[in-house]
């Protein structure tokens, strides 16, 4: 189910990079649009048709950041206890949308960083998998642990976007979250297990654990493309 929506995710950044460079070909030059600063957005959309100037304004993404979040809260309160087709469309659906959200975040990083972060991440999601599933180690012991450490990372991401950081300190924050959503694959891969042999093979629980796998792959790309890339707006 995770390896569908992953490739639900690569696919849409793969079109919609397309598209992008179809109504501005200038994306299509190496790092032509990383050198800036906070007017990213804005230089994409001079450079673009005016009648598709409204697909790089930040309202736009911004809606998109915000519809996405509400389809992840109605897969997550109200569709994992749906028939499978109801929650699989769903999942699909924030999929597609992650996927648009991840394009718009790779067109701010330099060329081939990106193909990268998708293969370093697929080494430690191959390398999380085997610890966590076949080490015969109950890492049920995380749990309290890494939930903490994340809602340091949220109060850190808060800060930094308010406060001016260098690119050190940045970079720190970055290896914090791919430490944090290591250990979490480790843990929920680990859980996946014991589910199994404790015998929980309903729908939901099978669900809730998939998105759980998907977020935290999804959020170990981003802080990897973060601590590798350059520090942009």
């Amino acid at each position: 189910m995770v390896s569908v929506q992953l490739f639900v995710t690569w696919l849409t950044t793969h079109f919609v990079f397309l598209f992008f460079m179809r109504i501005d070909p200038k994306l299509e030059k190496s790092n032509f649009y990383t050198k800036g600063g906070s007017t990213f957005f804005g230089r994409l959309a001079n450079d673009t048709e005016p009648r598709y100037r409204w697909v790089f304004s930040v309202q736009f993404f911004y809606f998109i950041l915000a519809f996405g979040f509400g389809l992840f809260l109605l897969l997550l309160f109200w569709g994992i206890n749906q028939p499978l087709g109801v929650s699989f469309s769903l999942f699909s659906a924030w999929s597609f949308l992650t996927g648009v959200e991840l394009e718009y975040v790779l067109l701010n990083v330099e060329e081939g960083l990106g193909r990268k972060v998708i293969a370093l991440t697929s080494v430690i999601v191959l390398g999380t998998a085997l610890v966590g599933m076949y080490s015969r180690v109950d890492f049920g012991f995380l749990q309290w642990p890494l939930f903490i450490a994340l809602l340091l990372l949220l109060a850190l991401s808060l800060f930094q976007v308010f406060a001016s950081m260098d690119g050190l300190k940045q970079r720190i924050i970055s290896a914090f979250g791919v430490a944090i959503f290591t250990l979490y694959l480790i843990f929920d891969f680990n859980l996946l297990v014991k589910k199994e042999n404790a015998g929980d093979n309903n729908w939901p629980d099978a669900m809730h654990l998939a998105i759980k796998i998907y977020l935290d792959i999804i959020n170990l790309i981003l802080k990897l493309l973060s601590l590798l890339g350059k520090h942009h707006h």
